[in-house]
């Protein structure tokens, strides 16, 4: 299946959060320890803006997304309803291409 990738904007804040937050509960060993609205708060002031966010989406909306901050992978979610679909493989494999050319510094020890 194929998703429409793009840059996150601030308007997806909502979007990305319940993503985030449905997601997140699958995760059922571990407890809840904020609210939704703590949830949305993170990702609008710390997520969107400490990081390089995109998604994907399909007919219905956001389905998953990606917040880079540098070369780390700082969240990476996928709403439950589309889980196996493609939409985390194709967020990865865009994130890799476009960082190919990015210039690398090797620093060797001196002997």
């Amino acid at each position: 299946m194929a998703f429409k990738l793009r840059r996150a904007t601030s308007s997806d804040a909502d979007a990305i959060a319940s993503v985030h937050w449905a997601s997140f509960r699958l995760l059922t060993f571990l407890p809840t320890l904020h609210t939704v609205g703590e949830n949305r708060r993170f990702i609008t002031s710390v997520i969107q803006k400490e990081c390089e966010d995109h998604v994907a989406e399909d007919e219905t909306g956001i389905v998953a997304f990606l917040a880079l901050r540098g070369e780390e992978v700082r969240l990476f979610y996928t709403r439950p309803d589309r889980i196996g679909m493609g939409a985390g493989s194709q967020l990865i494999d865009a994130a890799k291409t476009s960082r190919v050319d990015a210039p690398r510094t090797v620093v060797l020890p001196s002997e």
